[in-house]
């Protein structure tokens, strides 16, 4: 039940974070809601068309390869 309920808050707050890019926001503010590199890939593939300036993901449990496609997501 706990695996459901953590798959479901990830699943939120990826939703969230990608409307918010979908509606033109600047700044995403997503410290501390543990997307992971699930969360972080579909992030990373809405990042070229999002207007954002500025992307918090401190303590996310983002790990290497997620990181990896945000950073090369990012515009050089």
């Amino acid at each position: 039940m706990q695996k459901t309920k953590n798959k479901t808050r990830k699943a939120k707050f990826i939703e969230e974070a990608l409307a918010k890019m979908a509606n033109g926001e600047t700044v995403l503010d997503f410290e501390h809601k543990p997307i992971g590199d699930v969360g972080a890939s579909k992030i990373a593939d809405a990042l070229p068309q999002s207007k954002l300036t500025q992307l918090e993901l401190a303590d996310n449990h983002i790990g290497d390869v997620g990181a990896s496609k945000i950073a090369n997501a990012l515009p050089q």
